[in-house]
């Protein structure tokens, strides 16, 4: 018996396939998919057939384990327990199980070792029949096995505080995700399942306030905060989460120094980028600079400087959204639309003289460093790059013809336009003025 279940036909097949599973792992190439797929369909061939092979090994054991029941009652007969014979015939089963795995390769072991928790199953009932209860009392059972009902409280109590140990790993390691996650990949969390929507990190409040302090600057944040507390809200406490929609919502500027300047206009491109336009007052209004002759130029005068109206423009520029890529700014003329509804025009950004020349600026006032161009207007030149929630503060003077004071460039002027790279594509982000009405 034991020759037929070493020498079973399925149990041959199996070891040709997986040897031929074997060969094509070993010849198989990274980049050659075919081969990957082929070797993939014999490894599932030789799993079935390893587990036909395992089928017929338990089938043939049952059939020789069916011979201990007769030769048990003969045992019983003549005084020997059955116990002991279950124990021998358990012995045979070892021995056979032994012999098996010394005549087998190497890479059929793990399925030689899922066989024999198998037979272990399929043995296991033999060895307690109902109808020798007499031979097993309740104090040897007690004596064996301890005591089942107290050791089952204690692996059910090991085993829930096991579970709740893997819980709060879970929820330190999905913690840890959160405060790495923008705004929007943090808002689409809750929609991956039903698990994902319960868990509370994607709501915690700390998380949400350290994203509205680097996006909006501790000082707007704890502004708001204030307002709401106030009684905005109703007299009830606002989460921090529904705070960063609120400020967002209104395209809240970061928080930086506004001394000498006035709000022109704003505009942003949803969940990208956002811009806003400030013009820096003059004590008596007016807009005469000295300027660098502009070459090419043939204008009264002698000399290589002369008056022209100069109105000096800060564009702040915020990188709101762009989490994967950061947006990118290339060097570029900023003009300023004056059309009317009979004509158009622009006013230019003053490039030829370079005490006027284009500064890109930190928040906290420190310059930027620009990429060295060949040409003021070479536009394949970077002005900076700017990752998620970065700001810089572009200072530019343009060139107000007609504009003798900054209050009539503000009455003239229209709306300024930058070009952002967002993802490889190039796109305008249009700011428009604020009319001021009571200014005539």
């Amino acid at each position: 018996l034991q020759k037929g279940v070493i020498n079973t036909d399925c149990r041959e097949k199996s070891i040709q396939i997986n040897q031929e599973c074997a060969r094509l792992a070993e010849k198989a190439k990274k980049w050659d998919r075919p081969s990957f797929i082929g070797t993939a369909a014999s490894l599932i061939q030789s799993l079935n057939g390893q587990c036909d092979a395992l089928m017929a090994e338990l089938l043939a054991m049952q059939e020789m384990l069916k011979t201990t029941p007769a030769e048990s009652a003969n045992a019983n007969r003549n005084g020997e327990s059955i116990i002991g014979n279950d124990t021998a015939a358990t012995a045979d089963v070892a021995k056979t199980y032994s012999k098996l795995s010394q005549d087998t390769p190497h890479g059929a072991l793990g399925n030689l070792q899922l066989h024999s928790r198998a037979t272990e199953q399929i043995i296991s009932p033999m060895t307690s029949h109902p109808e020798n209860k007499r031979h097993n009392q309740p104090g040897d059972e007690a004596l064996l096995n301890g005591s089942p009902s107290k050791r089952q409280r204690v692996e059910h109590s090991a085993a829930q505080k096991t579970k709740e140990e893997a819980l709060s790993d879970e929820m330190v390691i999905f913690g840890g995700v959160a405060k790495m996650l923008d705004p929007i990949s943090l808002c689409h969390c809750p929609s991956v399942s039903k698990f994902w929507k319960e868990l509370p990190v994607f709501q915690d409040e700390d998380t949400w306030l350290n994203l509205a302090a680097k996006r909006f600057g501790y000082y707007n944040v704890r502004q708001w905060s204030e307002k709401y507390e106030d009684g905005e809200s109703g007299g009830k406490k606002i989460s921090n989460k529904m705070l960063y929609k609120q400020m967002n919502a209104a395209n809240v500027m970061p928080h930086f120094s506004q001394e000498g300047v006035s709000l022109l206009g704003d505009a942003r491109i949803p969940g990208r980028v956002s811009g806003w336009v400030f013009i820096v007052e003059r004590s008596n209004g007016e807009t005469l600079r000295s300027v660098k002759r502009e070459p090419g130029t043939t204008l009264p005068g002698n000399g290589s400087y002369q008056s022209r109206p100069v109105v000096e423009l800060r564009i702040v520029v915020q990188n709101t959204g762009m989490a994967n890529q950061p947006v990118v700014l290339k060097d570029q003329l900023v003009p300023v639309d004056v059309s009317t509804r009979r004509s158009g025009g622009e006013l230019q950004e003053i490039s030829w003289d370079d005490r006027f020349k284009k500064v890109v600026r930190n928040l906290d006032g420190t310059i930027r460093k620009v990429p060295s161009v060949s040409s003021n207007r070479d536009l394949n030149a970077e002005l900076c790059r700017l990752n998620l929630f970065e700001t810089a503060v572009f200072e530019v003077h343009i060139n107000a013809r007609g504009c003798s004071t900054t209050s009539k460039f503000q009455q003239r002027s229209n709306f300024t336009k930058l070009l952002v790279s967002l993802d490889g594509t190039t796109v305008p982000m249009v700011i428009p003025f604020l009319r001021d009405h009571s200014v005539h």
